[in-house]
């Protein structure tokens, strides 16, 4: 991923290498940083839903030269060099989901303090007070969970379990409060005025990335001693 092709000065790249009927599950890996400036890369932004800040692009590759220099690692170990950052993204994705959240929290209360129906501001009603009651409750959650997480990978404690977790809990909890943002703004909350439809937006790919909800639960049974599901 790069902005529009504009503003990454390398592309991390994962690339095979060597014999592809090699022995084992995986075929060989390198991993590469590669100048975007290189001869024979092309890039086509891909105009996305949410996230918008940080553009994506398709990444075209034709006979890209990359010295030996640019090497990363061991040469045909490049996966095994990635997965010493995976509990790190997993805790950051946490992290930022957690930020969103505690956005969230703030412009639904400020609406519910200042929006008047009927008489009375709607956080005098019960199911305004309801929402936001859920939306406490899972950013205290995402909280306590991020923390942990977190303090653990800083201190060089195991936290693979964790990560997972972190990850999961906290997308979905943010995603549904993202919604519940919505409703409490009723038409304003689809409004560019607001921040809530850009909650929504942007919130929505932490269930799927950097590794999808299903993924993560799949590694934390596996963690318990389960067999591997895929």
């Amino acid at each position: 991923m790069v902005d529009r092709g504009e503003g990454g000065t390398y592309l991390l790249l994962l690339a095979r290498s060597g014999d592809p009927d090699a022995p084992g599950k995986r075929a060989p890996t390198t991993l590469l940083l590669v100048p975007t400036d290189s001869p024979g890369i092309e890039m086509r932004y891909i105009p996305k839903l949410g996230m918008r800040a940080m553009g994506s692009c398709e990444v075209f590759l034709d006979d890209v030269f990359v010295p030996d220099s640019q090497l990363l690692g061991t040469e045909h170990q490049g996966f095994k060099v990635l997965l010493t950052s995976l509990n790190n993204e997993r805790v950051m994705s946490g992290a930022l989901a957690l930020g969103m959240l505690d956005g969230i929290l703030e412009e639904s209360v400020e609406y519910a303090k200042n929006r008047m129906t009927f008489g009375k501001v709607i956080g005098g009603h019960q199911i305004i007070q309801h929402y936001i009651a859920d939306t406490v409750l899972g950013q205290k959650q995402s909280e306590l969970m991020v923390f942990d997480a977190a303090w653990r990978e800083a201190s060089s404690l195991p936290c693979h379990q964790e990560a997972n977790m972190v990850k999961v809990v906290t997308s979905e909890l943010a995603v549904a409060a993202a919604d519940r943002g919505i409703q409490i703004l009723g038409g304003m909350g689809i409004s560019s005025e607001t921040h809530a439809q850009r909650f929504w937006r942007d919130l929505r790919q932490f269930r799927i990335a950097p590794i999808s909800n299903e993924m993560a639960r799949n590694n934390l049974a596996e963690s318990f001693g389960l067999p591997r599901s895929y």
